[in-house]
């Protein structure tokens, strides 16, 4: 019991998902709204994959191809999101289909199902950020700014810092400087996933309230 709450102490990003699950679950409406849909479906994902990661980690199980699906999922899942806002469909279909497409080949053929896929999520990152960015200045362009302060904004900026971050990280994949203490017994990739995670679940906890209280829930 006490290796348990040294490590969910160590591990804080856990409590912030559960909380943020708790509070979708309780607000978002998913058989009345497909962004809320997806949004709990994302929201479950995380907090099945930490519940998962956890049992593994305490019997010594590799936590790769658990890491792998959840995050492939996920991203399949933001990019659903995304759609519902893009303004070019088209161009998104083509890019939603490839990275689906290659994320099944890479567990398959390359990276494998007993390694962690970078690739897989690196990519869909970098597809993720690229229709993003893509869209905030195509409505720029247009000068619609109140797109920029709608709630929906808010959702789908949400992950971008998570996707950003993690991105810089796996693409360098120096496990003895993401391993290095930094402080206490917190290692680099520790520290930066941490900050991550709070800033990702905390954006889409906000959303979530906002949905609230703007009754669209």
């Amino acid at each position: 019991m006490n290796d348990f709450l040294l490590y969910l102490i160590r591990k804080p990003t856990k409590i912030v998902v559960l909380f943020a699950f708790l509070y979708a679950v309780s607000v978002l409406k998913p058989k009345k709204n497909r962004i809320h849909l997806y949004t709990l479906a994302i929201l479950t994902i995380a907090i099945v994959t930490e519940t998962i990661n956890t049992i593994f980690v305490f019997n010594n199980k590799s936590i790769n191809l658990c890491a792998t699906l959840s995050f492939g999922f996920s991203i399949m899942l933001w990019l659903l999101i995304l759609k519902s806002v893009v303004y070019f469909k088209t161009i998104f279909k083509v890019l939603f289909y490839a990275f689906c497409g290659f994320a099944l080949a890479n567990v398959i053929f390359f990276e494998g199902a007993k390694n962690f896929n970078t690739y897989t999520f690196v990519i869909g990152a970098f597809v993720y950020i690229i229709i993003f960015l893509y869209e905030s200045f195509f409505q720029l362009k247009r000068e619609n700014f109140q797109y920029f302060f709608s709630n929906t904004y808010i959702l789908i900026f949400s992950p971008v810092l998570f996707y950003f971050g993690f991105t810089f990280y796996f693409a360098f994949k120096d496990n003895i400087i993401g391993n290095k203490i930094i402080v206490w017994k917190y290692t680099l990739y520790d520290i930066i996933a941490l900050f991550i995670n709070l800033v990702y679940y905390i954006m889409v906890s906000i959303y979530i309230y906002r949905e609230k209280k703007l009754k669209n829930a």
